[in-house]
């Protein structure tokens, strides 16, 4: 399946499971997509879940949160889907970031899905995110990391999701 068809199914599914962008809540967008995981994409080199506390928007601190999987034919065209979800309520979060799975910087990383779920709910700061009550505000993009890695990276498809 290609990267564009699995983002479409992701903003289906999310939809189907009562997902809303603007009340975003961790746990369900955890459950879709850890379902998702099961079908294949094209060209996969690995997929992460990370969080963090984003201090560079020139607000205030947000806490946040991603799901990815990465696609790449080689380093010309090199994609990563994202579903993402920020809250302002960063305080209980800091020094709570993470990082389980797929490094960009590493190539291919294929942890076996069981592996990868492991390491994730092994992940104490993981458990925090989905469970920090927000509020949460959500959205599905596509970011094209091709060539150079070390740039910032170029969202091509910067819609939000909607129910």
């Amino acid at each position: 399946m290609e990267l564009r068809d699995w983002e479409a199914l992701l903003n289906r599914e999310l939809k189907k499971a009562g997902f809303s962008p603007t009340w975003a809540k961790p746990a369900l967008a955890w459950q879709v997509f850890r379902r998702l995981l099961a079908e294949p994409l094209d060209d996969d080199v690995g997929t992460f879940i990370t969080g963090f506390v984003d201090r560079r928007r020139g607000d205030l601190p947000k806490y946040v949160l991603r799901f990815a999987r990465h696609a790449e034919r080689d380093v010309s065209n090199s994609r990563l889907l994202v579903l993402e979800l920020r809250t302002g309520h960063a305080v209980p979060m800091v020094g709570r970031d993470f990082h389980v799975g797929h490094e960009l910087d590493d190539g291919a990383c294929f942890l076996a899905m069981e592996e990868l779920l492991d390491a994730a709910y092994a992940e104490g700061n993981f458990h925090a995110g989905l469970d920090n009550p927000g509020p949460w505000r959500a959205e599905v993009y596509i970011d094209d990391i091709s060539e150079v890695r070390s740039r910032p990276p170029t969202r091509v498809s910067s819609r939000r999701w909607r129910p």
